[in-house]
């Protein structure tokens, strides 16, 4: 009952997603889309049957992901009873649960996507990740691991500080972005974001190791 009592949210997001597939499944046609481009238009179709690989159980495997890799994690045996790790599985299957049912509403309507809601929930999930970095101790699962992260538990502390706030200022950006422009400057506003989200850390770790060293 513990289980089920901290893992209850996480659980119904998971599985509304496959109820919405099995909802609709019977009016589908045998053939639909299953990949946009990046103007938003269908670019390939296939068996419908495939909708419950993908996005369906999207929201399944990232449950399992977050709640098993930890305990194979070494230095991760904290983190699977962080009240913390916990509202991020919850969260991030939440998000990605969303955007399964976004995209199984495209395919039923068999329509192009709007790629900024996508980017808007994009951003959402760096925001929550930007909360959540400054929080994580050091393993080897989660988070910003460079080689000097790992090594050094200081360096690990300062990097995830700083890099929260980047995560946290980019998910912003990209949310702002999506409510503003079209999706073609977005997508290259998405792009740009997450390479400098995603490079500045590392290239702070290393420089932090270097003088420490």
């Amino acid at each position: 009952m513990e289980f089920l009592k901290k893992e209850l949210l996480s659980l119904v997001f998971m599985t509304i997603p496959l109820l919405y597939l099995l909802s609709i499944f019977q009016g589908l046609p045998e053939e639909v889309p299953l990949h946009w481009n990046i103007n938003g238009e269908v670019d390939n179709v296939g068996s419908k049957s495939m909708l419950f690989l993908m996005p369906s159980a999207l929201p399944l495997f990232i449950y399992l992901l977050l709640t098993f890799a930890v305990k194979v994690d070494p230095k991760g045996n904290s983190m699977d009873q962080s009240v913390k790790h916990r509202r991020l599985k919850t969260v991030l299957v939440m998000l990605i649960s969303v955007l399964s049912i976004y995209i199984l509403n495209s395919v039923q309507d068999g329509a192009s996507t709007n790629l900024n809601y996508l980017f808007f929930v994009v951003g959402v999930l760096y925001v929550e990740l930007g909360n959540y970095l400054k929080t994580i101790k050091p393993n080897y699962f989660l988070g910003i691991r460079t080689p000097w992260t790992l090594e050094s538990e200081q360096v690990w502390k300062a990097t995830h500080r700083m890099g929260s706030k980047w995560w946290f200022v980019g998910g912003l950006v990209v949310m702002s972005s999506s409510l503003s422009f079209d999706r073609s400057l977005n997508f290259w506003v998405f792009i740009s974001v997450t390479m400098v989200i995603g490079i500045i850390p590392i290239v702070y770790s290393y420089k932090l190791y270097k003088d420490k060293s």
